[in-house]
């Protein structure tokens, strides 16, 4: 018997060790196999995951963020234990004793996947941490027995290199947990809005729910799932001692809170931005916007730009009213039982911004009863919608409503804007057809300090400032005076404004440009001309300097790369876009100094480390250690207009608000210089201004040019625009005049003549001058050397040959 017995055992002891030695073999022969070609884990060593690239506006806040994943990225010692504990918990108990591989895990998965047999259950993993980021750094995601293999092959070899720390931390990186959240920093922005040290227990428990199905317990779209599975991670917290069974309670008894980014950490200038990133596309590459991680700080002054936003709107809302109303934008049966929930869903307008949809449930002779969205009730009175004349061809309007059944009935679906809280009284509002910009320029340095590329982002991105092609019109006229300037010119100078005609060559009608008003000033000094914005006198003058010095001066301010040479060019019949037009009188401001638009400030790497700068300052005074006098920062540039010249045009411009074309702009008491711009039929509309601090570009007409209104001008649509922007902008500030150069000698002249004033000279006209010392001796060009001129003396013909001309002429004033 006993020997029996020890048969038996030999033969099991055999079995079970032969056995033992078989299965050693065939995993060694399994890990030989599938381990010759697998990925070098040694990669990870080098991890650089995709990062977010990150706008900054001047003050630091967040503009805008570009990336293909949304990652920031985060060291293990910067991540807090709570949030640490809270994924072990959920995804790998024994994850700081395991080497990679936990069979006490994989038998559990075992069991229950057993037990779950025909149960329509998706089967339990058992990976621990280490072989998901195996999975997700080194192998695909496909449910295969020879990929588990080789994770588990890469997930020991793994956990022999590198420690637990660094493991997890490429885990809690890589990890996607939904909402457009890779890695757990970004999502503890995205979810809560804080930082991962201000997460709680429910909240580090929430992001270690996500990952096994981020879209199934997304807590944004399945808040009861995403709470089941947020409490049992707290339960598994606290089984492991990470949490008190106080912290439990209170946790698990919490509804899930979001809240969202954007409500305080984002400052939105959506077209600013979008320059922005095809700026940093340009200088950096795609690859490097989207996936590097890059730190930029833009030139955007947040108070300016919500400014300039907001006069633009409104500029273009008054304009939109004064041309009448379209109509509702569609009607509901009012007397549907279902009506509230046919007004929930009528369709909104991409750009309704802060306008509210309602449909109109009564209609008296002197006021409108109206119902928003949720039931709210509100009255619209006559004075706020008087404004709704009938909306007719080329922008006229109907005569004056005297009810407000001629503008709405029963059933209307409008737009409104709520006028008095107390009383829910509203305001009948529509979205402007017309379209318009604005930016911001600062002459020292050119920083852009805001952009507005139309009355909606949402509705068009199409940017009107960097991106669209407009007439100038007659703010081009600056350019052309500048290069009469530059050629014996001077403010005093005596120009012709009297009829003038120019061939177009054979079988086409002469050009007979025409002023304003048809009427007509006769010999006038050039600063009038300009002030004035005259039509004729400005064509005498380029016939007269000829094309090549305005060509030039349009090119070396960046207005035009080769122009066609047209005489019309003096009206400003050629395209450009609104920033290189803001920029030339940027350039006016600075002195006349080769400043260039620049929106960026500077932009670093993921490191920290600079890659950009548009800092053109230099330093001063760092010879010797001097506290008295500490070193100084300056802007050197290009002279590109001799400065004194770039002071004439100054004052001439000046002039324009003080007695010319925006002298509405007068009102606003400070030192500004400027000029209005609007072309034939009234297409476009413009007007650009400056001061020492500032220079303002507005822009008003149609994205499909057409007429604005036969009164409509730059005086009237772009200035109000550029008036309500300065009284925000610059209130409260000091009003700092221009320097005025040294080779400059203020003389006191007969503004209608260009003479030095006299006893007789009546005060009211007496201006003072702007006169080079250069010229003192000598005298401005009198009527008498004009009519030389005119009858055949020296100078450029007044009747160009026709290739000279173009068949669209440009601005009016």
């Amino acid at each position: 018997m006993l020997k029996k017995l020890r048969r038996a055992l030999y033969i099991w002891s055999s079995l079970i060790i032969g056995g033992a030695i078989i299965g050693l073999v065939v995993l060694l022969q399994i890990i030989l196999y599938f381990g010759k070609d697998l990925p070098d884990y040694r990669q990870l060593e080098e991890y650089d995951p995709p990062a977010i690239t990150r706008l900054y506006t001047q003050k630091g806040y967040i503009l805008d963020e570009a990336a293909t994943e949304n990652r920031i990225y985060t060291k293990y010692n910067e991540i807090p234990e709570l949030i640490v504990n809270a994924f072990i918990a959920a995804e790998d108990r024994n994850f700081f004793k395991h080497e990679g591989l936990d069979p006490v895990g994989i038998a559990r998965a075992a069991i229950v996947n057993i037990v779950n047999v025909g149960k329509h259950k998706n089967p339990v993993g058992g990976s621990t941490i280490t072989q998901q980021v195996v999975k997700n750094f080194l192998l695909t995601n496909e449910r295969t027995l020879s990929r588990k293999i080789k994770e588990a092959i890469l997930a020991y070899r793994i956990s022999k290199v590198y420690s637990k720390e660094k493991i997890m931390e490429l885990y809690l990186n890589q990890i996607y947990l939904g909402n457009n959240s890779y890695g757990i920093a970004s999502a503890a922005l995205n979810y809560f809005n804080k930082e991962l040290d201000e997460l709680n227990a429910e909240e580090a428990a929430l992001l270690a729910a996500l990952p096994k199905a981020p879209s199934y317990v997304n807590p944004i779209k399945s808040p009861r799932r995403a709470r089941e599975r947020r409490n049992w991670v707290l339960s598994r917290m606290y089984e492991e001692g990470y949490i008190t069974d106080e912290e439990l309670s209170r946790a698990t008894k919490s509804l899930i809170s979001l809240k969202k980014r954007r409500e305080t950490d984002f400052f939105r200038a959506d077209y600013y931005s979008e320059t922005v990133r095809r700026e940093l596309i340009a200088k950096f590459g795609e690859d490097a916007v989207y996936k590097d991680g890059l730190q930029v700080f833009t030139n955007v002054n947040e108070g300016m730009q919500s400014i300039a936003e907001r006069t633009l709107k409104e500029g273009l809302l008054r304009y939109d009213k004064k041309h009448g109303y379209r109509g509702a934008l569609g009607s509901i049966n009012i007397e549907n039982p279902s009506w509230q929930e046919d007004l929930k869903n009528f369709p909104k307008p991409l750009d309704i911004g802060t306008f509210k949809l309602a449909a109109v449930l009564r209609v008296d002779n002197s006021s409108v009863n109206i119902a928003l969205e949720g039931g709210e009730k509100g009255v619209i009175n006559f004075e706020h919608l008087s404004w709704a004349r009938m909306s007719l061809k080329e922008q006229m309007v109907g005569a004056p409503i005297k009810s407000a059944h001629e503008v709405l009935k029963k059933g209307d679906v409008i737009l409104v804007s709520r006028i008095s809280e107390a009383e829910n009284n509203y305001a009948l509002e529509q979205i402007p057809e017309v379209n318009g910009a604005i930016v911001v320029l600062e002459p020292n340095s050119g920083k852009v300090l805001a952009e507005v590329g139309g009355y909606s982002y949402k509705k068009s991105n199409f940017n009107r400032v960097t991106q669209a092609d407009r007439q100038p019109g007659s703010t081009f006229k600056a350019f052309l005076y500048m290069a009469a300037l530059e050629n014996g010119y001077d403010p005093r100078s005596i120009v012709y404004d009297l009829p003038i005609e120019l061939s177009q060559g054979a079988g086409m009608p002469p050009w007979r440009p025409k002023n304003m008003r048809g009427d007509y000033l006769g010999a006038i000094t050039l600063r009038k001309s300009l002030e004035k914005s005259r039509n004729l006198s400005t064509v005498w003058l380029i016939t007269k300097i000829g094309l090549n010095p305005v060509i030039e001066m349009s090119e070396r301010l960046g207005i035009y790369k080769d122009p066609p040479r047209n005489y019309s060019m003096a009206l400003g019949s050629f395209e450009t876009k609104v920033l290189s037009l803001a920029n030339a009188f940027n350039i006016i401001a600075s002195g006349g100094k080769r400043v260039e638009p620049n929106f960026i400030d500077r932009v670093y790497d993921r490191k920290g480390k600079l890659i950009y700068s548009s800092d053109k300052r230099k330093a001063v005074n760092v010879d010797e250690l001097n506290t008295s006098s500490p070193p100084e920062l300056f802007y050197e540039y290009d002279q590109l207009i001799d400065e004194n010249i770039n002071y004439q045009m100054i004052s001439i411009l000046e002039g324009v608000v003080q007695r010319g074309t925006a002298v509405a702009a007068k009102q606003l008491k400070r030192t500004l210089a400027g000029k209005t711009g609007t072309t034939n039929n009234s297409f476009d509309t413009w007007f650009v201004g400056f001061n020492p601090d500032i220079t303002v570009g507005v822009y008003v007409g149609f994205d499909a040019p057409r007429t604005l209104g036969q009164k409509e001008s730059g005086s009237s649509l772009a200035l109000p625009i550029f008036i309500d922007f300065i009284k925000e902008g610059l209130k409260n500030t000091e009003d700092r005049k221009f320097t005025v150069p040294e080779g400059i000698e203020q003389v006191e002249i007969d503004a209608a003549t260009g003479a030095l004033a006299t006893e007789e000279t009546n005060p009211r006209d007496i201006i003072k001058e702007a006169i080079r010392k250069t010229q003192l001796e000598g005298k401005a060009k009198s009527i008498d050397e004009i009519l030389d001129v005119i009858e055949g003396g020296e100078g450029s013909s007044a009747t160009p040959k026709a290739h000279d001309l173009n068949e669209d002429f440009g601005g009016i004033y």
